[in-house]
């Protein structure tokens, strides 16, 4: 849409003079390319990683059978994506990232087993067909338990639930299809490609392994071999074994207890954008309005660290009005939308907001808020208090308290509001019932006189003559 929208102006404006010129303003194209770009970047470094580890681990040939489950599971997960309706959005793509280190264990296990079986020589039909039979129910098991990880996901409720929900329903088609890949394309594409040729050192290893007659751990050559020794070491002694895992696990806990850490739902990350909200109280005309909003714009414009900056004018009394934000604070009368330049190019984001609050604090009859752009669903302010009663004359005291504490007293809070109406003049209305009793009365007895009279008139006034 937006290159769309570049050429289709520069298009209409080929024939424009020269001295004139147009710009793109709050373009969120660029960012949204750089993170899908990103996105994709780190699946193929992912994908990478996983296939230089299997070959390091199993080898070439067993490496490519189960590199070649990583597109199968992708394109069957983007087939079902498809016909979801889904989008190939954010959350979508961090699902893959996610997947990749999982999807290969499914073919792992089934190309391992049948590779052991080829080194003991027999065929490839017979090496990969028990492969797939014997590991079916290892395999089906532990693609369901990570399944029922991720299910629960499916049924978080609220805004954050449905942004999230990408995330399991991704990770649990990519997993199905690994399972899918893993049972049925692998022993097929192992059936050709595999080696069969074998080996006399790697026979006698497989069968040390996998027979308990032959098996000595002084034999298993390799990582597994550490392992398998440590392992025996390990067994000799159990109940100490035991102990000291218990009470690692038992210290771990207790340490996160003494020392939590805190908790929310998305992690900051510096912002491309902001809004910075002009507040202020007073029956200001829209030419008032317009000098307040062209002093504060002089004053943002001197900040380093700003691309683009659209000013536009709300209604009094804040609300969403089209902006950058959702929703602007009570009795705003203007707003700007920001637009960072890269963020290896500029300081903090929050730099150049303590700077804009800096410059505009001299700026007498308005306040300023910033907002930065919120990263995942719109979740508001940082803390949010709500005060409930029955009676109006104990609440208000109780906020003015409350904002009082946390302005002067709290430290940190800047932004500070609260709903209480903006103060001004109370008409308050007493009526004299007797007089105004007295009053009809006395009106009441003159209307049937001035009635008559009246008739009187319009009747000399039609009379003949």
């Amino acid at each position: 849409m937006s290159d769309e929208v570049r050429r289709v102006t520069a298009e209409f404006t080929k024939d424009w003079p020269q001295g004139v010129q147009t710009s793109f303003l709050i373009d969120q194209a660029d960012s949204t390319k750089n993170l899908f770009r990103s996105l994709e970047a780190a699946v193929l470094t992912a994908v990478a990683l996983v296939l230089i580890t299997c070959v390091a681990t199993l080898g070439v040939r067993p490496a490519i059978m189960i590199g070649m489950s990583i597109p199968i599971s992708f394109m069957m997960a983007f087939l079902v994506v498809q016909m979801l309706g889904m989008t190939i959005n954010m959350m979508i793509m961090f699902g893959l990232v996610l997947a990749v280190g999982v999807l290969v264990d499914d073919p792992i296990v089934v190309v391992e087993y049948a590779e052991r079986k080829l080194q003991e020589g027999v065929s490839k039909r017979e090496a990969f067909i028990p492969a797939a039979g014997k590991m079916f129910v290892p395999v089906v098991s532990a693609t369901f338990t990570t399944l029922g990880a991720f299910a629960p996901l499916l049924f978080w409720p609220g805004i954050i639930g449905k942004f999230m929900s990408y995330l399991p329903i991704i990770v649990i088609v990519v997993m199905v299809a690994s399972l899918v890949s893993a049972l049925i394309f692998m022993p097929i594409i192992g059936a050709f490609i595999a080696s069969s040729h074998i080996d006399e050192k790697h026979k006698e290893a497989a069968d040390v392994v996998m027979y308990a007659d032959k098996f000595d751990p002084k034999k298993v050559g390799g990582i597994t071999g550490h392992y398998v020794r440590l392992m025996e070491h390990l067994l000799h002694q159990p109940i100490l074994t035991l102990g000291v895992g218990f009470s690692l696990v038992a210290a771990m806990f207790a340490a996160y207890m003494m020392y939590p850490t805190a908790t929310e739902a998305f992690p900051a990350s510096e912002p491309e954008f902001g809004t910075v909200n002009v507040i202020t109280r007073g029956n200001y005309s829209p030419a008032e309005i317009h000098d307040l909003l062209m002093e504060v714009e002089t004053e943002i414009l001197q900040v380093q660290g700003i691309r683009d900056v659209v000013m536009r004018f709300t209604n009094t009394g804040g609300g969403g009005d089209g902006g950058m934000s959702a929703s602007a604070p009570p009795d705003t009368v203007g707003a700007f939308d920001l637009q960072l330049i890269n963020y290896n190019e500029r300081v903090k984001a929050e730099e150049i907001f303590q700077t804009i609050h800096e410059r505009v604090a001299h700026i007498s009859g308005l306040e300023v808020q910033i907002a930065a752009q919120e990263n995942g669903p719109p979740a508001g302010k940082a803390i949010n208090l709500r005060v409930e009663g029955t009676v109006y004359a104990d609440i208000a005291p109780t906020v003015a308290k409350l904002r009082d504490y946390i302005e002067h007293d709290l430290g940190g809070a800047i932004d500070v509001e609260d709903g209480r109406p903006a103060p001004g003049i109370d008409w308050q209305v007493t009526i004299d019932r007797v007089r105004s009793g007295q009053i009809w009365y006395r009106r009441a007895r003159a209307e049937p006189l001035c009635a008559a009279r009246d008739l009187r008139r319009d009747a000399g006034h039609l009379s003949p003559g």
